[in-house]
């Protein structure tokens, strides 16, 4: 049996997660309200921005990963797209008649490249009209994420 991780603290990637959306706000120049609620069905969702405007709704999740992703990482981003398209999809009755604009955040280029140009995981995040964006971190955020990592054994693969 594999020994259990003891340095577990997600408290860098939940930080870097806040500085990322506060980057893309003024990017995109709107408001996002975070880890915001939503019912899907009988159930309910969570993404880590929103946005409704005028006209345009906005869902973001960010994945604040530096370095090359493992399967189950990247895994995770393509679960974190499946669900804002089927947000988009099952939409509550207040959303209709607006767009719904879907993006994917990254903190780290390198992160994003680990879903190569012509890797499936960019066809579906194409098929599933969801954008990718990077918001890149400092280098001090970046070593803090890394120093986590490394204590979660999340390594480079």
């Amino acid at each position: 049996m594999a020994e259990k991780r003891v340095k577990s603290d997600s408290t860098p990637q939940r930080n870097a997660e806040a500085k990322a959306i506060r980057r893309i706000e003024r990017q995109f120049s709107i408001e996002l309200e975070r880890n915001y609620r939503i019912d899907v069905g009988e159930g309910r969702v969570h993404v880590d921005g929103f946005n409704k405007g005028a006209k345009r709704v906005t869902l973001v999740e960010v994945n604040a990963h530096v370095g090359k992703m493992k399967p189950a990482q990247r895994d995770k981003v393509l679960k974190d797209a499946l669900k804002m398209f089927i947000v988009s999809r099952k939409r509550p009755a207040d959303w209709h008649g607006k767009d719904v604009r879907r993006v994917l955040v990254f903190v780290d280029q390198e992160a994003l490249s680990s879903f190569g140009p012509n890797s499936w995981g960019r066809t579906a995040f194409a098929a599933l009209h969801t954008e990718t964006v990077v918001s890149k971190c400092t280098r001090a955020e970046r070593r803090r994420l890394q120093n986590a990592q490394i204590g979660q054994d999340i390594r480079n693969a």
